[in-house]
């Protein structure tokens, strides 16, 4: 199966995968971002497998991602996911230091040898120059 996603994600149509360059030593593939959406989790129904208990944002044919039990799933109700949110740290970070105050200092080091060469120079670059 992780033989067929990545001849799917490696299609030229697809292009999820590209060839690395030369940053990668010319072999493999790595990501291209251009090709990858991303979606506020908090405007998605979240749903819990009533089996499993397993939550996800998406339901995979009706099919938990975890055991595939094929059992009901119910929406996780909003109050239950803010209350979820309002204890969980790293959001109370996210939320209260970066977004309304100066954040504090750190060391991020990031990770890009999975990104193809362009954006990886652009992310590196707007990272080096704040």
């Amino acid at each position: 199966m992780l033989e067929s996603l990545r001849c799917a994600a490696s299609h030229p149509q697809i292009g999820l995968l590209v060839p690395s360059d030369v940053f990668g030593g010319r072999r493999g593939h790595v990501r291209a971002l251009d090709k990858l959406r991303w979606l506020e989790a908090r405007r998605r129904t979240q749903w819990r497998y009533t089996h499993c208990c397993l939550e996800q944002l998406v339901s995979l044919a009706g099919s938990c991602s975890a055991d595939r039990c094929f059992r009901a799933f119910v929406p996780v109700d909003e109050p239950e996911r803010e209350q979820r949110a309002h204890d969980n740290h790293h959001v109370h970070v996210y939320r209260h230091v970066y977004r309304k105050s100066h954040p504090l200092s750190g060391i991020a080091r990031e990770h890009t040898a999975a990104i193809e060469i362009k954006p990886r120079e652009r992310i590196e670059a707007k990272f080096r120059d704040g």
